[in-house]
């Protein structure tokens, strides 16, 4: 294991590129409660990876402690002097693209089941770099116990055409990180995490992104456990206005700015992302309009700033439309 500042190379005992077939990266901070068994998803692959990297956003909990001494990996450990935050973190994480053929990276609270890397990573055999594999995500609660499961499948990969993820990025239907594997074949990715946007960076960037990939290939078979918790980055950022209500509008309107559309197809789709923004922040008003009222009025005053009535009006009768077909009165 080494220890390494931003920007430095890894130590020499770290294995020749040639050797690198799959890296798996995990950027961390204070993660100590979690990361062992993350850690263990990946000890236990079928397909083990060729090289895991821990990278320590300077924690105060252990953190490195614990990664020096688990055993059933050897672990190369980078330790930033400062702590950087999430996203310029993953920007270091994505540093390891241009010396591997597979790059996959896992949040430190994540996990994946034992073939994942194996079924990952033959999706994307036959597939020119740069390309993408993607799995279904099962939601887990703090303890592992399963809140969400996605729909079966047969376990076969199928292709998505990149345009229906860029619409599923648009409309903020975002993938999980650890769901995902990149075949880069050696090379550097063209994209990185902006680092303006606290909450939806990542949504912006694999939407960026994926206007460079030459194939995705997708399953729904749950193959990643995704972990939600109070100390999570999105359960954080819900009494951050600009964060969290503010900057999905801006993340919406720029992923739109991407497609290359005719004028009234960009209208068409203006119109749509103003009533699901109206939707989705409605949704988030009514979640606080019992306990929190000044919170959810804060919320409704800024969609008025961005979105006109109608589409405000639209929004809000589609989810008092949900609410009735799933018999509720809120």
């Amino acid at each position: 294991m080494s220890e390494a500042s931003p920007g430095k190379v890894e130590a020499p005992t770290d294995p020749a590129p040639s050797t690198r077939g799959v890296t798996t990266v995990i950027p961390v901070y204070n993660g100590i409660r979690w990361l062992g068994e993350t850690l263990d998803s990946l000890a236990a692959q079928s397909r083990p990876p060729d090289r895991v990297v821990v990278i320590d956003d300077a924690s105060t909990d252990g953190t490195p402690d614990l990664v020096r001494e688990y055993s059933r990996l050897d672990c190369l450990l980078r330790i930033n002097r400062r702590n950087l935050g999430l996203f310029p973190n993953l920007n270091r994480s994505l540093e390891l693209a241009g010396s591997t053929e597979f790059l996959h990276i896992l949040h430190a609270d994540d996990l994946v089941a034992p073939d994942f890397l194996r079924d990952m990573t033959a999706a994307l055999e036959r597939e020119a770099p740069l390309s993408l594999s993607l799995c279904g995500v099962e939601r887990i609660d703090a303890d592992g116990r399963v809140l969400r499961s996605p729909d079966g499948g047969d376990g076969n990969f199928r292709r998505l055409p990149v345009g229906d993820f860029l619409v599923r990025q648009c409309e903020l239907r975002p993938v999980c990180c650890g769901a995902m594997v990149f075949r880069t074949g050696g090379k550097p990715l063209p994209c990185r995490f902006p680092t303006d946007y606290p909450h939806l960076a990542d949504v912006i960037f694999y939407a960026e992104l994926s206007l460079h990939l030459n194939a995705i290939r997708e399953t729904p078979e749950g193959l990643c456990r995704m972990r939600e918790h109070e100390g999570s980055m999105t359960a954080s950022n819900t009494r951050d206005i600009d964060s969290w209500i503010t900057d999905e509008w801006r993340a919406m309107r720029r992923i739109a700015s991407l497609f290359r559309e005719s004028r009234w197809r960009a209208t068409l789709r203006r119109h749509r992302l103003r009533c699901l923004f109206a939707a989705r922040s409605a949704v988030k008003e009514q979640a606080f309009r019992r306990t929190d009222p000044d919170h959810a009025d804060a919320i409704r005053r800024v969609v008025r700033e961005h979105i006109p009535l109608p589409h405000r009006l639209a929004g809000r009768l589609a989810v008092r439309l949900r609410d009735l077909s799933r018999g509720s009165g809120s």
